[in-house]
């Protein structure tokens, strides 16, 4: 295994680049840069060196950094770490659909960037083993003939081979997690009672156990396996029962599917006796001999009541008797079965509407010997058919009235009905449009969309406002939203579209415009916002470069302040511009993550506690910024000066609110103020910034020796 690792760095920013090579490369890496997704496509292909890729997101032109990702590793087994100068969550969210090792802001030190590198070759490699293993344990289970299932030591399943998928009923990704009562449902075969759970008996005694004879697997689609094995603790390297392993294996030759049908006067009987509707028998003259449930419920008579009873006098109404004698006589005739439509009287004098079916019961010899008749009380039904009619009516008046657009489409997309707004709307005829394509009204873009969506609107069964443009007869074009659903017929086939058609087109003209003026100040802030980042991570990269081809001291401390301030500027602006409210922050967000971010950058060595206490309020952007700059010019003089010597120190740092007045205190147990130092005189630049930013806030400033060096800032909001 090679010593030093090969990174290929793909950064759009030459500058940004030369900073991160050069960086990457004193750490020890092996470092080749291109300023494309496309060349760091062909580089991948070409190279099998290359060890990682360091992958900006944004690259300008062309492909971005994670559609190169992806094409790279379609083909190629490589960690892949992100880098941007973006923190927008849409940004973030881009690379989390790439197996990826890892983001890290542009702005981020060598140190956390080194970090981030080495982590991934540690996830990578950690993740390329477990592959490796798992595989050939997931060859092992599958290349075993019996049917094996895993538990944990809850007894849920961990995992089970093909055949165990197959005689269960339930995939692996199914079954994973699940109770394995619920995946191997087991029963005793004579009984049909549910068997004792061999997980929970074997985790209870940790011994092997064999299932019981007789016993059949219920598998998820209903199947029923006779099966025989048995059941076995795993243990780890302490002895210790981790789960169950379950082997079993089909023992079934065949089962029979069904028991022998039931005698047919016996299942004749049952559905007599449980269907709901009324089955009576009647003899030669009309006379009931058999009355079922059903019949006791609709005519309120009982089975003894009814038994021996004519017709007549019995469920007829006085007015209808000669109807019902002319069916009788024809079904004793044997003219076939009639359907009829009667009212009919209960046994309360209720009439009810029913419909008979009639059946003449003829024996071997063709001797009529009675009559079967099937009764369903339809008086309900009529009703409700009544009251639908009138709802149709109500809605026919609706539909015609509306000011909305209604229509009808058939399977091809035909008209078929069409009402007076929608008529009116495109300046047609109710009878010119009935037939007409719908194709024929709209404009060119729209009878593609038409025609390659209509047949997906069929299928999905409804449509939701869906844009379409008409054409009506006079040439006018209408923006309009269409919302609908699709009828079928009582076999489930396509019958018809129906849509209600609203006219957007004032709408539409002003919610472009809107949106076209929302998109360009979008797309100008981007950029703005996207420039300033790169300006600073420019002007910082610039800085170390210099910083780093001087040998003068004194210059080379004079630029190190200034890449601390631009990098502290930097930082300000970052922590700004990802709040939601620009005009007002939280001190407490704003403040801890400031001082977390000075403390990494200055600390270098010297191990650094911070104490903070910042009371949470919100405070304009400005004054934040103001007194943000203040802090990174104290911290920054308390980590040049403060520890000289030391290897460690405490620095304590509070921001405090009370009826206006604002307090910043930060203190540090270095080795204090030079002897004699007068702040109000110092010609350093530091100090005078502080000064002059005090006068600023209308405020006072003081800095004495309190155990070390002690500061205090208080103005008044």
């Amino acid at each position: 295994m090679k010593d030093n690792k090969s990174i290929l760095l793909v950064e759009d920013e030459v500058l940004i680049a030369l900073g991160k090579q050069q960086e990457l490369e004193k750490y020890g890496y092996i470092v080749q840069h291109t300023n494309t997704g496309e060349k760091a496509v062909v580089i991948i292909k070409e190279n099998k060196e290359i060890d990682l890729i360091l992958m900006d997101i944004d690259l300008g032109k062309g492909i971005d950094g994670t559609e190169a990702a992806a094409i790279i590793l379609k083909n190629h087994n490589i960690p892949i770490v992100f880098m941007s100068s973006h923190t927008d969550p849409e940004i973030v969210e881009k690379t989390e659909k790439i197996t990826s090792y890892g983001y890290v802001v542009k702005s981020a030190s060598i140190t956390v960037l080194d970090a981030s590198i080495k982590m991934a070759f540690k996830l990578f490699d950690a993740n390329s083993k477990t592959e490796k293993h798992r595989q050939h344990l997931r060859t092992t289970l599958n290349s075993i003939g019996d049917a094996v299932i895993t538990t944990d030591i809850l007894g849920n399943v961990t995992d089970m081979n093909p055949v165990a998928e197959n005689l269960t009923g339930w995939s692996f990704e199914l079954a994973f997690g699940k109770p394995l009562s619920e995946v191997f449902h087991i029963i005793n075969e004579g009984t049909h009672e549910k068997n004792d759970n061999p997980v929970k008996n074997v985790l209870e005694t940790g011994k092997i156990m064999e299932l019981a004879n007789h016993t059949v697997l219920i598998s998820k689609d209903g199947l029923e396996h006779q099966i025989a094995d048995s059941a076995a603790p795993i243990k780890d390297s302490d002895g210790l029962i981790t789960g169950v392993v379950l082997v079993f294996r089909d023992v079934t030759e065949q089962k029979v599917k069904e028991n022998t049908i039931k005698a047919y006067q016996q299942r004749l009987a049952l559905h007599i006796n449980q269907t709901p509707l009324a089955v009576i028998d009647w003899d030669v003259d009309f006379n009931v001999i058999s009355w079922n449930k059903s019949a006791e419920k609709i005519f309120g008579f009982s089975s003894e009541e009814a038994l021996g009873r004519h017709a007549a006098g019995l469920i007829i109404p006085e007015n209808a008797k000669k109807a019902v004698d002319a069916v009788w006589i024809s079904l004793l005739d044997k003219t076939g079965g009639t359907r009829s439509t009667n009212e009919n009287i209960t046994k309360k004098g209720k009439i009810i509407l029913c419909e008979w079916y009639n059946t003449a019961v003829v024996n071997d010899d063709g001797i009529v010997i009675g009559v079967s008749s099937l009764v369903m009380d339809i008086t309900e039904q009529k009703l409700a058919a009544k009251q639908l009619e009138e709802s149709e009516k109500r809605y026919r008046e609706l539909y015609e009235n509306s000011p909305l657009g209604y229509q009808s489409l058939d399977e091809n997309g035909n008209f078929v009905e069409a009402n007076l707004s929608l008529c009116n709307l495109l300046g047609y005829e109710h009878d010119e449009i009935i037939d007409k394509w719908f194709g024929d009204i709209l404009t060119k873009d729209g009878v593609e969309i038409f025609r390659t969506n209509f047949p997906k609107f069929k299928e999905k069964g409804e449509i939701h406002s869906v844009p379409f443009d008409l054409v009506a007869k006079n040439g006018n074009i209408f923006s309009v939203e269409i919302d609908g659903s699709i009828g079928y017929d009582n076999n489930g086939h396509f019958k018809q579209t129906h849509c209600v058609i609203q006219d957007v087109s004032k709408q539409k003209k002003l919610t472009g415009e809107i949106k076209e003026q929302l998109n360009e100040k979008e797309m100008i802030l981007k950029e703005v916002h996207h420039r300033i980042k790169n300006n600073f991570a420019t002007i910082g990269n610039l800085l170390s470069l210099q910083m780093d081809s001087l040998t003068n001291p004194e210059a080379k401390t004079a630029l190190e302040a200034a890449f601390g301030r631009v990098h502290s500027m930097q930082i300000l602006y970052e922590k700004l511009l990802l709040t939601e409210n620009y005009q007002t922050s939280s001190t407490l967000e704003y403040f801890e993550n400031l001082i977390d971010d000075i403390i990494r950058i200055l600390s270098g060595k010297i191990k650094i506690s911070v104490k903070k206490q910042i009371d949470n309020f919100n405070l304009n952007s400005k004054l934040l910024i103001t007194i943000g700059i203040i802090v990174n010019e104290l911290l920054t003089n308390i980590m040049k000066y403060a520890f000289t010597g030391k290897d460690s120190g405490l620095i304590d740092i509070s921001l405090t609110k009370d009826n206006g007045n604002i307090t910043l205190t930060i203190e540090d147990d270095g080795i204090g103020l030079p002897e004699g130092l007068n702040i109000d005189k110092s010609n350093g630049f530091g100090l005078m910034l502080i000064k002059m930013l005090t006068e600023q806030l209308e405020g006072n400033f003081n800095m004495d020796n309190h155990m070390g060096t002690r500061s205090i800032l208080k103005f008044h909001i």
